[in-house]
């Protein structure tokens, strides 16, 4: 997982070269969030949880405020309500991992298909800021 968070780090750092390590840093700490949601039983540690979901949260904000400030025609907040379905969703994925409810195809599903939209808009936004369009 690791080896490819350098790597889209790697590319985002070919568009915004002084992006790349904050990316990476903000990156790892996400996935460092997401990997506390689903220790072996989840369901009976909610105060991890919540503190994992918290730290998704605030780095939704962080996250907005990084591609801000490499993409000033991106507001920080837009790419911050941008991420909301996604971890929302990744949140239910977990769930249904936890409770082996049959649904975590489904529910995994959903959460990739966020990211095209996300990949969208940001996309749009840098070819904007880009000049490329």
């Amino acid at each position: 997982m690791d080896a490819n968070s350098v790597t889209l780090s790697k590319a985002i750092g070919e568009a915004y070269p002084q992006a790349e390590q904050p990316f990476l840093q903000s990156w790892r700490q996400h996935i460092g969030f997401l990997r506390r949601l689903y220790p072996r039983q989840s369901h009976q540690r909610p105060s991890q949880n919540h503190q994992a979901k918290s730290g998704l949260d605030g780095y939704r904000t962080s996250f907005g405020q990084l591609i801000h400030s490499v993409i000033p025609e991106l507001p920080a907040d837009a790419v911050a309500q941008e991420l909301i379905p996604h971890v929302d969703t990744v949140f239910t994925t977990i769930d249904s991992l936890v409770t082996n409810d049959n649904q975590v195809y489904a529910n995994l599903s959903t959460a990739a298909a966020h990211m095209a939209m996300t990949a969208a808009v940001l996309a749009g936004s840098i070819a904007e800021n880009k000049h490329l369009s």
